[in-house]
């Protein structure tokens, strides 16, 4: 008999790691660095609060469509997840931009650090 092997894993965000500011602010701060959701007067057309429930949002229509990030059509993490967060991305209303999978996996990192 073969023995199978298990993999037990732990969700450590926001108890081992904790981002020094909240995610959604982190993204609308770069969004905006960039000059995504800003009117031509400088004024923001979104918030952290608009990110916030644009995500989850995201979030649970990926979940409700493609479960287990997308498992059972051979979607993967990475793909489910860039399908998630790559609305952020892009200007809004733009849909022909491509995505690369790292920036929308990883956009605050893509940036350079707050001080």
């Amino acid at each position: 008999m073969t023995k199978r092997n298990l993999l037990i894993c732990f969700d450590a965000f926001g108890t081992l790691f904790k981002p020094k500011r909240p995610v959604e602010e982190q993204y609308a701060a770069v969004a905006h660095k960039f000059g995504l959701g800003l009117n031509s007067d400088g004024t923001t057309q979104f918030d952290s609060a608009d990110v916030r429930a644009s995500f989850r949002k995201a979030f649970k229509d990926s979940a409700r469509e493609f479960p287990n990030y997308g498992r059972a059509v051979g979607m993967g993490a990475t793909v489910w997840w860039t399908q998630v967060c790559a609305p952020y991305q892009r200007p809004a209303g733009d849909t022909s931009t491509s995505i690369d999978p790292f920036i929308s996996f990883h956009p605050v990192q893509a940036t350079p650090q707050d001080s």
